[in-house]
C-alpha cells in the first residue's frame, strides 16, 4: 500500500478494518451461541442440584468477558503484524 502512495494513517485504518471483520464475526457468533445455549445449560445444571441462576449468569458473563479480552489482545497482535506486512 505504501508503494501505491497511501499515507501511513490510511494504511493503518484500512488494515485495522480488514482484520476487525475477520475477528468480529466469529466473536459475535460465539457470544450469541453462548447466550442462546445458556438457558439449556442452566436447565442441565438444575439436574445436578445447581439451582443458582445468578451465580451461573455471573460466571457466564465473566467467561465471555475474558474471551473478549483474549480475543482483543490477539486482534491487536494480528493487526500490528498485518500492518507491518502491507506497510
Amino acid at each position: 500500500m505504501k508503494k501505491v502512495g497511501l499515507p501511513d494513517q490510511l494504511i493503518h485504518q484500512t488494515s485495522n478494518s480488514q482484520v476487525l471483520w475477520l475477528f468480529l464475526a466469529p466473536l459475535a457468533v460465539a457470544t450469541l451461541h453462548s447466550l442462546v445455549a445458556s438457558k439449556i445449560v442452566s436447565q442441565l445444571l438444575g439436574l445436578f442440584a445447581v439451582n443458582s441462576y445468578m451465580e451461573y449468569a455471573q460466571m457466564l458473563f465473566a467467561v465471555i468477558g475474558i474471551f473478549f479480552i483474549v480475543y482483543f489482545v490477539i486482534f491487536r497482535l494480528t493487526s500490528r503484524a498485518y500492518y507491518r506486512i502491507v506497510h
